[in-house]
C-alpha cells in the first residue's frame, strides 16, 4: 500500500526530511530547504520514508502529512512533526492526541506553521471491519513466536495457525523478507488478519539487531513504558495483548517486543508475562558509569552479562529481584 505525503522538505548536510522522517531516494537537484513536495513511497523503518516518485507543489496546495507527535503543547493547540510545527486549534480531530501517537494531519502552510484542518490520531488505516485488503511489503517486525509481523514498520499482521503460506513457512519467515498478504482489518485488534502470506523475496541478510524483547515490571507515563529507568515508547500501532490498556500497565510485570529506531525503543506488542519464567531478553548490552555490563536497566550479580558487552544479544536470564538477574546465556 503506497502512501503519499505532502509538504514542505526540510533539506541539511545530514539528508533530506519530511514530517520527521528521513528521506531515502529523494531527488533534490531542484529542491532547497522548505520547499513543498508530493512524494510517493513507503515506510522502511521508524523513522525512514522510501520515495518512489516526487513532484513539486504550489506554495497554495493543500497539505497532507503524517508522522509521530512530539512536543505536545495543549495550552498553545501545537504539536511537532520532526521539526515542523502544526497548530491544530480550529481542527476537526478524530482520537486523543499523545506524544507518540502516529497521526495524519490535512491543512495549509502558513508561514513556518501548518495550520491543520484535520488531525486523524485514531489509526492510518480508516476502513470497514473485515475488509479484504491486500497489502506489500517488507517485514521489519518479528514477534517471538512469529503470531505477529510488522509491514514497512506499519501494519501490524496477525499470522494464526489458518493462514495459508506460498514459497515460504510460517517457521523460515525473516526480516527483511518481501511479502504479499492477504487478509481482513480488524479495527478493535488494530491489525490484519492475515488469510495468506507469499513470499516476494528472499533476505538472506536480516537486520535481525532491529528487534528488541524485555520483561519486567512496568510504569506508565505519558506515552511512555518505563523498565528499569528504560523508556519504550507506545504508539497506536501498538499492539495490547490479554485485555490490557495504557490505563492498566502500571505495576504489571509485561514483556514488550518492538523495533530499535536509533536511541529509541518503539514498542509493537505488549503482553502479560510471568516472573517466575526465564527472562528473555533481547538488545544491546551496555556499560554503566559504574563499569557494570547492563541489557535494558539490568545488571548480573554473577556478571554473566560482562562477556556480552557492546553486543546484540538474545539471552535468557534469571530474575533475582529488582533490576537484578544471573546465569544469563544466549538463547538457543
Amino acid at each position: 500500500m503506497i502512501q503519499v505525503l505532502k509538504g514542505p522538505v526540510s533539506i541539511n548536510e545530514q539528508g533530506a526530511t519530511i514530517a520527521g522522517f528521513k528521506l531515502n531516494n529523494l531527488n533534490t537537484e531542484n529542491l532547497s530547504n522548505g520547499s513543498l513536495v508530493e512524494l510517493s513511497g513507503y515506510n522502511n523503518s521508524h523513522s525512514e520514508f522510501t520515495v518512489t516518485y516526487q513532484q513539486p507543489l504550489s506554495n497554495s496546495a493543500e497539505l497532507e502529512l503524517e508522522g509521530f507527535i512530539t512536543d505536545l503543547n495543549t495550552a498553545s493547540y501545537t504539536f511537532k512533526l520532526g521539526d515542523l510545527t502544526v497548530q491544530y486549534q480550529q481542527a476537526d480531530i478524530d482520537g486523543a492526541l499523545e506524544n507518540n501517537q502516529f497521526v495524519e494531519v490535512e491543512g495549509r502552510l502558513e508561514g513556518n506553521l501548518l495550520m491543520a484542518q484535520e488531525v486523524d490520531a485514531e489509526h492510518n488505516f480508516t476502513a470497514d471491519d473485515d475488509l479484504d485488503t491486500a497489502l506489500f511489503g517488507t517485514i521489519t517486525f518479528i514477534n517471538n513466536d512469529t503470531s505477529l509481523v510488522t509491514l514497512n514498520n506499519q501494519w501490524q499482521v496477525s499470522i494464526t495457525d489458518q493462514t495459508k503460506f506460498e514459497d515460504t513457512t510460517r517457521a523460515t519467515l525473516t526480516i527483511g523478507d518481501t511479502i504479499e498478504v492477504d487478509a481482513i482489518w480488524q479495527q478493535a485488534n488494530n491489525w490484519f488478519l492475515a488469510h495468506e502470506i507469499d513470499l516476494e523475496k528472499s533476505h538472506t541478510s536480516p537486520n535481525l539487531s532491529s528487534n528488541f524483547s524485555v520483561s519486567g515490571f512496568a510504569n506508565y507515563s505519558n506515552g511512555n513504558i518505563i523498565i528499569n529507568g528504560i523508556s519504550l515508547k507506545i504508539t497506536n500501532r501498538t499492539v495490547f495483548e490479554d485485555g490490557l490498556t495504557a490505563d492498566t500497565l502500571s505495576g504489571e510485570w509485561l514483556e514488550l517486543e518492538g523495533l530499535i529506531d536509533g536511541q529509541s525503543y518503539i514498542v509493537s506488542e505488549i503482553e502479560r508475562d510471568n516472573s517466575n519464567e526465564p527472562l528473555e531478553l533481547k538488545g544491546i548490552v551496555t556499560v554503566t558509569e559504574s563499569q557494570q555490563a547492563s541489557l535494558f536497566g539490568y545488571i548480573s550479580e554473577d556478571n554473566s552479562l560482562a562477556s556480552f558487552t557492546e553486543q546484540y544479544v538474545d539471552l535468557e536470564c534469571q530474575w533475582v529481584q529488582d533490576n537484578i538477574v544471573r546465569a544469563c546465556k544466549l538463547d538457543d
